[in-house]
Formats: structure tokens, sequence, C-alpha cells
């Protein structure tokens, strides 16, 4: 037991702090406040939640309808959730989600610090190693970041991965180091590419010193080539979906590839405890804390005389790579794979802490006392750099929290004195593990209190129950979809099991978000996330949202039952799954106004030239306009609408108000009587009515995002006859991946999916594979067929996942292989 007590020590002290700091911020489960927050509290908890249903009911781990109007599920689940560490939620229920989640936090947490202490094991085995191992653990990094779980798993392999690389050199052995970079690149390639870099820089670091003979030069590419093979079955489908989406961004940032969007001198400053601030997850500095002890003793090695003017000369030139990174946009953007982050910057930031803990373990263990002129020397040097990087930082500029920045940064400088102090001080040695304790809880408290998360438990269980239980009470096909007025969680439906248009992914199909915005006017924020509520009635249509759950009232569908407070109403003009059109669609040009755009595709399928929408002006306004921004005139801002119905229609209006909390006050009349709206709903009237709208703003706005619309309620029955009455219908369906259906048609036409026409779909018409007809700019499925009765079968299965079990099952055979002929010959 006595051999395993550092790593026993390294994995539970910083569970212990983490406990510690939660019970007095009263976190779950010591108070209501929970640690999931922002991504990992929106998208992560779908993402887990279907991919152990997919293990346990054998769904497909191929497709999905839960999300947009479908998506790569395989291609998702290999970017979020194909993380080891993600299958012990096997042992957990649904509902205890937030269970699982503390747990697995808390766990990663420690067993990050337990791989770190495995790391410097290697060489040396003194107690000491616990200390740094604990910075790993308790880094700002981790505290911040691990609401990306998808990443963390990375995290906890880095030190394994380069301790391989410490093999290759001493023991010519090639098997951890390829192991373990494969894992890494199958928990999430995106940190895996980035491991790939520091593996490079690192392996070059360690060859300049060492001089090893070519083979091992070549052996270590080749091993770094198989472990990335042998990750294409998770890697390949990612890259190639990504392709369709994500990747196409990169052309957006090239104008600010050689900026600076940061001060260098700044990220000393992040070195120091409580240097975090509220902004800095969305595109603020790096968060690079682990320790000031780790900060000092990274000073100390270049002043030590026992490490080579050699290896320090390569370890300035590696911090120095990571400082100049995290300050240029080229070299930052390389890192993320030529792509600026979009919230959660400097991506990277624990390989920078990582090596730091290194030499800092380096220096410690060979540490030459200085003389007393060194020690000023270091000690003056540090106080200059942390104090101009306080003031680049902008913490003063901004006039955010100085106060307590101030007194963080006085705590910061106590600690350095102490640090100097202990270091020729055998006495003072004593209380170095006390005081290091201090130091990373002072840091926890400082980072939970201050991540502006306030997210709580009782809110979660509250929604969560009541969507359950309401999901649980309907009767869904397999192509129908229901939106709630309040959500557990952005992606909803993978975490209640229903098809929901709303999903915030990485991992898109870009053609998707295109068809949702520009022909049926949803908001889609960064082409990543979808913002649906209850749109316009033909949308509604187009897009299969059967049931409505609100807690607000609907003057024309049918309510069919109230849970909770909840009204449920029912949409019966729904197009399921497709319809047959005429030939004409195959024309119908994409306008950048949706508005032209649904009401052209209506045309054709109602075979007129009549609109179904029109857009109502305001006819007043006391607001400043400047182009498309439109400021508030103090608490009398407004913008009126008035019209009198010739027809018998809806109305309804477009906000595109991109936060949850819209404060916009509603003051609707029809015909001089005061309605109850709170602008989220349409609202049904008939010929000679006569509509006064109020809209009052609420702080600035863009006067785009106010825009009011009325349906022409009879070209909207020609739209739902001419869909029913050539729609088509689904005999049997194995799962999302795979169906198959029939259709009689009238006459020789197009059938209209809705389906996104994703990479993946092959399509068998009567047991004959037919070519896919794209639709609306490529972005929807078509069939071209011919008048009569026809089986159709539909098959998806994600592009480059064939080749991809190919490429990794050959490639583990040959490290196998390698491994057998390796053992033979020694």
């Amino acid at each position: 037991m006595k051999k395993y007590s550092n790593y026993l020590l390294a994995f539970l002290l910083p569970i212990g702090i983490m406990l510690f700091v939660m019970i007095i911020s009263k976190i779950y489960p010591f108070g209501d406040k929970i640690l999931l927050m922002q991504d990992g509290y929106t998208q992560h908890p779908g993402f887990l939640n279907s991919f152990i249903n997919s293990i346990i009911t054998g769904k497909s781990f191929l497709y999905s309808f839960k999300g947009l109007i479908g998506f790569n599920l395989y291609a998702c689940f290999a970017y979020y959730t194909f993380n080891i560490s993600n299958l012990l939620f096997l042992l957990f229920k649904t509902n205890n989600i937030i269970d699982f989640y503390t747990f697995i936090i808390i766990l990663k947490i420690g067993l990050a610090s337990l791989s770190m202490c495995i790391f410097l094991s290697y060489f040396n085995k003194d107690k000491k190693i616990i200390i740094f191992s604990l910075c790993y653990g308790l880094s700002s990094y981790n505290l911040l970041y691990y609401l990306n779980y998808m990443w963390f798993d990375s995290v906890i392999l880095l030190p394994i991965v380069i301790m391989g690389i410490e093999k290759i050199f001493k023991e010519n052995n090639y098997y951890i180091y390829t192991i373990f970079l494969s894992l890494v690149i199958i928990s999430n390639f995106y940190i895996g590419y980035m491991i790939c870099i520091f593996s490079v820089i690192y392996f070059t670091y360690k060859s300049i010193i060492n001089k090893p003979k070519k083979i091992v030069i070549i052996k270590y590419i080749l091993y770094s080539i198989l472990a990335g093979l042998i990750s294409c079955f998770a890697m390949l489908p990612v890259i190639l979906e990504l392709l369709q989406g994500k990747a196409n961004l990169i052309g957006n940032y090239t104008n600010s590839y050689f900026k600076f969007d940061l001060d260098f001198i700044s990220i000393f400053y992040k070195l120091t405890l409580g240097s975090y601030s509220n902004g800095d997850l969305e595109y603020g500095g790096p968060n690079v804390y682990t320790s000031i002890l780790v900060f000092i003793n990274v000073m100390l090695l270049f002043f030590n005389k026992n490490i080579s003017l050699k290896e320090k000369v390569l370890s300035f030139g590696i911090i120095l790579i990571f400082v100049i990174s995290m300050s240029f946009n080229l070299l930052d953007y390389f890192w993320h794979m030529m792509q600026m982050p979009i919230w959660y910057p400097v991506r990277y930031a624990f390989i920078f802490d990582f090596y730091l803990i290194y030499l800092a373990f380096k220096n410690y263990i060979s540490y030459q006392k200085l003389n007393l002129k060194e020690n000023i020397m270091v000690f003056s040097l540090m106080l200059v750099l942390i104090i101009s990087g306080f003031f680049t930082s902008g913490n003063l500029i901004d006039k955010v929290n100085i106060l307590p920045k101030t007194i963080y940064l006085g705590i910061s400088i106590l600690f350095i004195v102490y640090y100097f102090c202990f270091s020729n001080n055998n006495y003072l040695k004593r209380y170095i593990w006390i005081i290091l304790l201090i130091e990373l809880s002072i840091n926890t408290f400082i980072i939970f209190r201050n991540n502006g998360n306030a997210n709580t438990y009782s809110e979660f269980i509250n929604n969560y129950n009541d969507n359950q239980e309401i999901v649980n009470s309907l009767r869904l096909n397999n192509f129908e979809r229901l939106s709630f007025e309040k959500r557990t969680i952005k992606n909803n439906g993978l975490l209640h099991n229903y098809n929901d248009l709303n999903l915030f992914t990485s991992v898109r199909n870009q053609k998707s978000y295109y068809y949702l915005k520009n022909v049926m006017g949803i908001l889609t924020i960064d082409d990543c996330n979808t913002n649906y509520y209850f749109n316009n009635p033909i949308a509604n249509v187009f897009l299969n949202i059967k049931y409505y759950i609100t807690k607000s009232s609907l003057n024309y569908y049918s309510k069919i039952d109230t849970i909770n407070d909840y009204n449920i109403y029912l949409n019966p003009d729904v197009m399921d799954f497709g319809f047959v059109a005429n030939d004409n669609i195959l024309n119908l040009s994409i306008e950048d106004n949706y508005l032209d755009n649904i009401n052209n595709l209506v045309k054709i399928i109602n075979k007129n030239e009549k609109n179904i929408i029109k857009k109502i002006d305001p006819v007043e306004k006391n607001v400043n306009c400047s182009e498309n921004i439109c400021i508030t005139n103090g608490d009398n801002s407004y913008i009126k609408f008035y019209y009198k119905s010739t027809i018998h229609s809806f109305i309804y209006i477009q906000n595109y108000y991109k936060t949850s909390k819209d404060n916009t006050n509603y003051k609707l009349e029809i015909n001089g009587k005061e309605i109850n709206f709170n602008g989220k709903y349409p609202i049904e009237i008939f010929k000679d009515d006569v509509i006064n709208l109020l809209v009052e703003p609420f702080g600035d706005f863009k006067d785009y995002l106010y825009q009011v619309f009325v349906v022409d309620y009879s070209e909207y029955e020609k739209l739902i006859n001419n869909i029913k009455n050539n729609s088509f219908e689904i005999k049997k369906y194995i799962n999302d991946a795979h169906f198959i259906g029939n259709i009689n048609m009238d006459y020789d036409g197009i059938l209209f999916t809705g389906i996104p026409n994703d990479k993946g779909w092959s399509i068998y018409v009567d047991n004959k594979k037919e070519n896919i007809t794209p639709l609306i700019n490529d972005s929807i499925i078509g069939l071209k067929l011919k008048k009569g009765n026809h089986v159709i079968e539909f098959k998806y299965f994600p592009p480059g996942l064939n080749i991809g079990i190919i490429i990794s099952f050959s490639s583990l055979v040959l490290v196998l292989l390698l491994f057998i002929l390796n053992k033979r010959k020694n």
C-alpha cells in the first residue's frame, strides 16, 4: 500500500478540496446551485443521454431527428461523447444526470492530478511529486473548462502520452505512446489535435537534448501516424461532417490572422490566483493559473546551475511559443485548427500548464539555493511581470472588480514572499503542503464564486420532470415534432427522447441551418444553434411541429390537455414526412429574404401566383435609427403597427431577440378590445378586424427584430389540402437511419421529403437505388418519381465510417504485430 500512497494522495487531495469548496459555496449536493453551466448545461446532457440510451436500447447510432430537421448522430457522438468515462453514466438513472455530472467532474479533477503524479513518478518517487500533481488537477483551466466534458479525458491522458515519449528515449518502448495518443484522439480529436502538436514539440525538445539515432525519429513518426490511423473510425466521420459546416467558417477569420488580440505581458498576471474574470470564458485572456509555487520554480529554473544551458534555452523557446500563440492570432488559430474559437479561448492552455508544472518540478528536485542578490533579482522580475500584466489585462482600464482583483494580487504577492522564504528555510519547508492547499483552495473558491453560473438543481429537476411527464403523455410518430416554451436544456429532444427543432452543436450540416434560416425564417445563432419558438403557421406545417406546450393560451389550435399548468395544443396541419410537388419546385430560387422564399415555395405547391404571407410596416416609431441599429429613447420608446384585415388570416410577430429574457412589452387591440398577447404566438383574425399593436422594446435593439406578418388563411388551407392529398406514408420504421414507405403518384413529380441533404443517405425506389434530387439550394432531399405506386426505402450510413473502421482495424493489427515481433526480438 505504501508503494501507491503517492498516487492515492494525488487522487484524493484535489477531490477533498473540491468537496470543501462546494460545501462552503453551497453547491449541489450541499446546496441548490449546481456545477453544470453554459455548454455543460445546455448541450452535453442531451448528447450524453442520447448516447447511453442508444447503447441500452440498441437504437441507431447513425442518424437522428431529435434536433434540427435531422443530423448525423454518429459524428456528434464521436465529437461529444466518445470518452471512456461517459460509460459510467450506465450506473445512473437518466433523471439523475446532475448527480452523474457532479460525480464525474470531481472524479476527473482527481484523475487529472493522478495522471500527473504517474508522469512525475517516472522521474522521481519522492512525495514532492504530489505537490505538483495537485497544481495540475486544480488548475484554473480544469476548474473552468470542466463544463466541456468532451475535452476532459484528453486533459487527463496528456501526461501519460508525454510519459510515453519519455519511454521512447529511455526504454525504446513506443507502445504506451501509441495506445494513449490513440485514446486521446478518439476521446476528442479536436483536443487530440492540440496534443499531437505538443507531442511533436516535446519530441523535438527531447531529441535535441538526447541526440537519438535516426531510427528513433523514424519510429516516432511511424507510431504517431499509426495512432492517428487507429482513431480513424471516430475521427474520419467527424472531419467529413465538419467539412459540411464548421470548417466552412475558416475563411471568415483570414482578415484577423496577423493581429495581436492579447498583450502577452498580461499572461504573466494570469499565472496568479484570482486572476479569472467573468468575461474570460467568452473572449478573455487564457486561464493558465496552476500555483504561485509553479510560477516561482519555473523562474528559478533559469537560474539553476544544475540545469544545462541548452535545456534552459529550449525550455524558454517552448514557453515563448505558447506565450506568442496566446497573443498572436495566426498561431492561436493554428492550435484551434485555423479557426477562431467561439467562446472558451486558448483551449490548449492546459498543455501550457502541464509544461510549466513539468519545468517547475525539474527545478524543484534539482534545486540549488540562490544567494540574496539572485533571490532579489527573481523576486523583482516576477513582481514587474505580474503587476505589468495586471495593468495590461484591463482590470484597471475596464474598472471591473478593481478592489477584489487588487486584493487577490496582494495575496498572490504574499504567497510569492512565503515561497521565497521557505526555499531558504528548512523550518518553513515543513508547511509547504499546508500553504499550497490553502492557495489552491482560495483559487478554487474564487473561481466557483465568480464563474457566473446561476443554474440550480431545483429548476433543472422541476423542468425535467414537467418536460418528461408531458413527453410520456403524448403519442408521436417517428417524424412529428413538439415544441416546449420552457425547455429543460437547449438540446431538449436528445435529453427527453423526442423530435425537436432546437439543437446546439459544433458538428452540423450547414445546409440544414440554411434551410431553416433562409426559407423557414427560424433564428439560428452563429449557424450552430437553432432558437425555435412558435414561428409562423406555414413553417410549422413544413417542420412537422405537431404539439405546442405552453402556459399561454392559443386561440386557434385545439387544447387537448393541461399538465402541471402547461397547456398542450395540437396542430393537425403537419407535413409528416413528405409530399408530391410539381417539377417547378426544381426552379425555386432562394432570395435573401425568407418572406419571398416561403411565398415562392407555397406558390409552386398551390399552383398559383398569390402570396400566402405579407409584411405589415410600422406606422410610427419613437426610436433613433442608424442603418440597422435602433437606440431606444428612454422609457418612451415604441413601434406602432396598424392593420385592417380584408381576409380571414393569422397575424404574428417575428422577433429575433437573441437572449432568453425578452422584456419587450406588447399591447395588442383587436377592434378596440385589448387582447392578452406576449409576442410569441400567432393570433387568428377575421375580415374587417382592425388591429393596433404597440411594441415597447427594452434596451438597445435592432429594428428588424420586430416584424409583423399576416398569413392568408384561404391560401393556408389550399397548402394543407395539397400536402395531405399527395403525402408519403411510412409503412415500416426500423430507426431514424432506416425506414420504408410508399406513395401513389397521380402524375410524374417530385417527392419533397423535408430531410436534409446529408451525405450518407441511400434511397431505393422499388428496390432500385435512385439518385437524390437536391431541392432548395441543395439543402433538402427530393426524388424524381414517375406516375404510379412506389415503395421507397431510406438508409443512412455516416460518410467515412466504413473506410474509417477498415483503417482503424488494420492499423491496430499492425501495431499488435509490431509489438509481438519486437517482443520476440528482445
